[in-house]
């Protein structure tokens, strides 16, 4: 009787440990599987994620559009852009790509008007496109936050997710997150097993203190 109270006193806490990580491990299975639903007699089993990735993409979808990105973020985003390299080449190629052989082109005085003049207009376009590029940054970053649908686009993405890819990109973000549930897991169930041992410990030896 001694030996299975002792015997008793050392495994149960292995056993508890095991069985605490083991269950956490399952719970973190069971939010991704099984994908496709199954059913076992009357109750319908599917992980957390499939069954409710409709939802989850909405819900992203409306954290992104609603926070993340809104239109106020995207207007400020568009006005920090610096738009300095991208006037200066449109200036260029307006004028000496496209304005320049057609003034060449102009009979008798066109090479003329090009020798005196062409430079000038290049620096007239430059510094005009330069003055009215935030009033255009403004009304462009304005219109692309109207127009585009980031809830759509972003729940689209979402639900079009493999339950692969899905299951791999949430398992390598949270990694250290799940891995610690795990261990959590193991160490609730390893406290649990030494209270256990411990109870059987103390019903084990209280006989014999009162006898």
């Amino acid at each position: 009787m001694q030996d299975l109270t002792l015997a008793l006193i050392i495994v149960t806490p292995l056993i508890t440990t095991l069985t605490g990580w083991l269950t956490n491990r399952a719970a973190i299975w069971m939010l991704f599987h099984p994908r496709r639903p199954m059913r076992l007699g009357f109750v319908r089993i599917q992980g957390l994620v499939p069954r409710r990735r409709t939802e989850l993409a909405k819900r992203t979808a409306e954290l992104v559009s609603s926070h993340l990105l809104s239109a106020d973020s995207i207007e400020r985003a568009f006005a920090g852009i610096n738009h300095g390299p991208v006037l200066d080449d449109m200036a260029r190629r307006l004028v000496y790509e496209g304005l320049e052989p057609r003034m060449a082109a102009i009979p008798m005085i066109g090479p003329m008007i090009v020798r005196s003049s062409i430079a000038g207009i290049h620096k007239a376009v430059l510094e005009r496109l330069h003055a009215d590029a935030p009033e255009f940054q403004r009304r462009m970053g304005a219109k692309v936050a109207e127009q585009l649908d980031l809830r759509s686009i972003v729940e689209e993405k979402i639900s079009a997710f493999e339950e692969e890819k899905l299951e791999e990109l949430v398992r390598s973000v949270a990694a250290r997150e799940l891995r610690g549930i795990e261990i959590a897991g193991a160490v609730l169930g390893l406290i649990l097993g030494l209270a256990q041992a411990a109870a059987l410990l103390l019903l084990h030896t209280v006989p014999k203190v009162v006898g």
